[in-house]
């Protein structure tokens, strides 16, 4: 596994939008929101060991609907957005690589979790 060789520092990258048909999926689905609510996905610039990534927080299951492991996320309705937003970052490179873990908490710190995806 890598090393931490220094902090990991992250900003959230405010304005970054999924498609316009999820958003207003989304924004239908939550009671009380207004249509022309803005949101703010959890998508995120994070620099560690002088590498810069970006990355999401999309919330989801690694299962299908039997309960049998699956290569394939099925993410949420705020998962599937930021995802989304995170694939549509102006700066993405079409021909990256797109980590998808499941990462869940517990005793392991999540620096050393993020370390061993990398």
């Amino acid at each position: 596994m890598a090393k931490l060789k220094e902090p990991i520092s992250s900003r959230m990258i405010i304005g970054a939008r999924c498609t316009p048909e999820t958003e207003n999926a989304l924004k239908a689905s939550i009671p009380g929101m207004p249509p022309n609510a803005k949101l703010n996905l959890m998508v995120f610039e994070v620099q560690i060991n002088k590498q810069v990534r970006y990355c999401c927080w999309s919330g989801g299951t690694m299962r299908d609907d039997q309960g049998q492991n699956m290569a394939d996320p099925r993410a949420t309705p705020v998962g599937q957005a930021a995802l989304e937003a995170l694939a549509g970052l102006p700066f993405a490179d079409p021909q990256g690589t797109l980590v998808i873990k499941e990462l869940r908490i517990g005793a392991t710190p999540l620096w050393e979790k993020i370390l061993k995806v990398l």
